[in-house]
């Protein structure tokens, strides 16, 4: 990369990106494409966790760590989180790749299925 411009749209893990990028001899340019802003109030997590305790819900995909994190701590702040991850643990969940596998499994809820990789839409169907 000596002497390469090197555009990163990371954001979480920016500065760490342009470390590595620097480490290799590139210029880095830090652009990031989304930026998380956590919300002290969801609707919609919230009403998705009440249809899931009320049996409204057959399956739960979860696609990053992250938004696995995010949900419970939006969750827990109105519900019990042990209830929360009890009605998880009663039907099937799917996870897209090994971030919301790891976060579910410290949680103690079980997977019912991990999507192989490349962790796509794809393998996801």
């Amino acid at each position: 990369m000596t002497g390469l411009r090197v555009v990163t749209f990371e954001s979480r893990m920016a500065a760490a990106m342009a470390d590595l990028i620097s480490r290799h001899r590139g210029t880095p340019i830090s652009a990031p494409a989304m930026r998380e802003i956590p919300l002290a109030e969801n609707p919609a997590a919230l009403e998705f966790a009440r249809a899931l305790l009320a049996g409204r819900i057959d399956a739960v995909i979860f696609l990053t760590g992250v938004g696995t994190r995010a949900l419970v701590q939006v969750v827990e702040s109105v519900l019990p989180r042990a209830e929360f991850l009890a009605a998880l643990g009663r039907i099937p969940t799917i996870v897209r790749g090994p971030k919301p596998q790891a976060v579910l499994r410290e949680l103690g809820v079980p997977i019912a299925l991990a999507v192989p990789e490349p962790n796509t839409w794809r393998e996801i169907l």
